[in-house]
């Protein structure tokens, strides 16, 4: 037959328990009849075949996306998938429902009804003002009056910063793009110039290094010499400054301990410590959103039936492919 399948998501509710569960109907495109298929009176599943059980059990449904319907022609199974968000009194689970069905003699049976989920984390609670969006990028300048220049009794002078200090609250996403503007690095008029900024941004990369530039001709014309912070001196280390972007992977609370030093030709320097404090992240703290995108349903070369997922991930924006087994 020629059936066009189209559905929605609809809420069970049983004894105070609620669930969402995949609402189906069939247009026979021939005759142009439309009737439900599922739940249906034919067959024994129903609703309550996608109650929340197990470690799931004491979860309801938060949020849901759009449902995605697929068919796979040499098994003749159609799936239903949909990605959400559960939640209990003090954590969340993101994860996908995925459901499998035939279409047997009288009508659409369910053959099964899975959830993939991550592990439980603590509700996730917005810092900040609820205006504001989560801190994905910050510049910092670095800077500081002449008594931090060093002297031959003071060779080394040290300045400690701190980003959740500057923020109000420890960081908790996924990334953070660090721009670190080094003009104001105060330097003696007098004194040594400074012949290298060395950025060490402390996760395990290599070391960003600004050194002095040496030229005999007029220097970069194409620099505008009203934001250097030296006007008659092109070859400063200070104009470049730095970029760096920071991954947060660790399983629990760490702290990078970033340092910049600027280093004089006398070899004294100035040096800034920055910590930047981190919790782990979470799907809520690290993205504006994640959602099922697409999926297809297939067999593969050995005869295993198999489901590819398409995950998306908005602010920042990744594009996730999984492979599972149905």
């Amino acid at each position: 037959s020629n059936l066009l399948i189209v559905g929605n998501t609809a809420v069970h509710t049983v004894s105070s328990r609620t669930t969402v569960y995949p609402k189906l109907y069939s247009v026979d495109l021939d005759t142009l009849k439309y009737k439900q298929s599922f739940p249906n009176d034919d067959y024994p599943e129903d609703a309550d075949n996608f109650m929340l059980t197990g470690d799931l059990s004491g979860f309801i449904v938060e949020s849901i996306d759009q449902p995605i319907i697929k068919f796979n022609q040499k098994s003749d199974i159609y799936n239903v998938s949909y990605s959400a968000t559960l939640s209990s009194e003090s954590e969340s689970i993101y994860c996908i429902f995925t459901n499998n069905f035939k279409y047997n003699k009288l009508n659409m049976r369910l053959i099964d009804a899975c959830v993939y989920h991550g592990e439980a984390v603590n509700k996730y609670i917005k810092p900040g003002s609820s205006w504001q969006k989560p801190v994905t990028s910050r510049t910092i300048r670095l800077g500081g009056d002449n008594s931090i220049i060093p002297t031959p009794s003071n060779p080394v002078t040290t300045q400690s910063l701190s980003l959740s200090s500057m923020t109000g609250y420890t960081l908790s996403g996924y990334q953070l793009d660090l721009e670190i503007n080094t003009n104001y690095i105060p330097v003696s008029t007098e004194g040594f110039k400074l012949i290298q900024i060395v950025y060490d941004p402390g996760d395990g990369t290599e070391l960003h290094i600004n050194s002095r530039e040496l030229d005999e001709s007029l220097g970069n014309v194409g620099v505008d010499i009203t934001t250097i912070p030296d006007q008659s001196d092109f070859g400063d280390p200070r104009i470049p400054g730095f970029e760096h972007n920071y991954k947060f992977d660790k399983p629990s609370a760490h702290t990078y301990s970033a340092r910049v030093s600027a280093i004089f030709s006398d070899h004294s320097k100035i040096i800034y410590d920055l910590s930047i404090e981190t919790v782990p992240y979470s799907v809520q703290s690290a993205f504006e959103g994640v959602k099922l995108i697409d999926s297809k349903i297939y067999t593969d070369i050995n005869n295993n039936n198999k489901q590819l997922l398409v995950l998306e991930t908005q602010s920042p924006r990744y594009i996730s492919n999984v492979v599972i087994d149905r």
